[in-house]
């Protein structure tokens, strides 16, 4: 009955005016079982929830979702800064040889794949339109599904790792905060509203409550983990792991195929680096070719 009773609370704390118990009752009385009892009670709590945040001012409705949240024992996850994650961009950057009328494409790399800044910064599930956050996967393969990618996309991918140890709240489909992984995780595609609206209330709560830099939740999309980090100061770029891939399609879904192109040509000695890079880029661009010889230090 603790599953009821973590239910009762957050409509009792939030004012939903949703009788978990009573519910519980009737639909036990016609012999249905736990499971699509729960199931139905947690919908049906979902629904409260979703509608109860797009349908007041924020600030009168903060402190019940403040109060109830801080009702929760959860404790923080610390990251060391050794750990590298991954993140994701579709496209890449072009080079063009004029004196062989050829263009080569490389992966985006330090601040081109960083996040954005905030001028130009657009709303993503836990930032809004100016606010500039993070995203980041475990895994190449995490990144590449959370960008729903299409055959004939390019993508490209590097290693990210904090300045230093950072501490992160874990919010996963297990005990008492299931309920709002399903809601911060909803796919908002398909909503006939702004559904982000809903997952930013959410995460800065979440962020404010436990004082945290970095929110850990599963991915739907894969069988990873994702982070999201409210503060880009505190990560820094890994040079010289950044890769491009290309997506094909395979019996099973997609096929991210490694695209060295490029630098392949340049190892072969059939291309001048000079001729095609600006500038700016040439000592990165010369110092990953090196890396790329030795196979030191670039992703897999």
């Amino acid at each position: 009955m603790t599953r009821l009773y973590n239910y009762n609370k957050i409509s009792e704390d939030l004012n939903l005016n949703y009788k978990c118990v009573a519910v519980y009752k009737i639909l036990k009385k016609l012999n249905i079982g736990d499971g699509e009892i729960y199931a139905e009670i947690e919908s049906s709590l979902i629904k409260k929830i979703i509608d109860d945040i797009l349908n007041h001012n924020k600030e009168t409705i903060v402190d019940k979702y403040y109060n109830h949240f801080k009702s929760y024992s959860i404790e923080k996850h610390l990251i060391p800064k050794e750990e590298k994650f991954f993140r994701a961009r579709k496209g890449y950057i072009e080079l063009e040889n004029k004196s062989f009328e050829q263009t080569y494409k490389i992966s985006f790399f330090g601040k081109n794949i960083a996040a954005p800044p905030c001028r130009v910064a657009t709303e993503q599930r836990f930032n809004k339109a100016g606010t500039s956050y993070t995203y980041l996967g475990d895994s190449k393969e995490t990144c590449f599904y959370e960008l729903r990618p299409q055959v004939g996309n390019y993508i490209s991918v590097g290693n990210f790792q904090f300045t230093d140890d950072v501490n992160a709240v874990y919010i996963n489909n297990e005990k008492d905060l299931s309920i709002w992984y399903k809601i911060i995780t909803e796919p908002a595609c398909d909503k006939t509203f702004n559904y982000y609206i809903v997952t930013q209330f959410l995460s800065d709560i979440i962020r404010k409550v436990f004082d945290i830099q970095v929110l850990k939740y599963d991915s739907i999309q894969y069988d990873g983990y994702n982070l999201v980090c409210f503060d880009n100061d505190k990560l820094k770029f890994v040079d010289y792991s950044d890769s491009l891939y290309y997506v094909n399609k395979s019996k099973n879904g997609y096929k991210f195929e490694k695209v060295d192109d490029f630098y392949d040509k340049l190892i072969e000695g059939k291309n001048d680096i000079e001729e095609v890079c600006s500038k700016k880029d040439w000592d990165y661009n010369k110092e990953y070719l090196i890396r790329k010889q030795n196979n030191v230090g670039l992703l897999p």
